[in-house]
């Protein structure tokens, strides 16, 4: 699926979670014996609806306050980024 702006609309993540998320997030959990209680956290991009945290029993859904995805995720630090690059470098020789 996809999106002619390349943004994800509020039915494309709503499709993504009820159809592909929660069960492989279920099938994950059931593989590695942990329990399902899930915590998915958010941030305020227009394409994540506020009127979900209650659509599954086992899953929680935070939204994140604006502006503060950057401030506590490591991808917009960079460290993932450079470690997943050396990790792919050694893997691909």
């Amino acid at each position: 699926k996809s999106n002619p702006k390349a943004c994800v609309t509020q039915a494309l993540f709503q499709g993504w979670f009820f159809h592909h998320f929660i069960l492989e997030v279920e099938k994950y959990c059931l593989e590695e014996e942990v329990p399902f209680n899930i915590l998915l956290l958010l941030n305020s991009a227009l394409g994540h609806p506020p009127f979900m945290d209650n659509f599954h029993s086992n899953i929680k859904i935070v939204h994140l306050p604006p502006n503060t995805m950057l401030l506590i995720q490591p991808m917009g630090q960079g460290v993932i980024i450079a470690t997943f690059k050396k990790y792919y470098l050694c893997h691909t020789f």
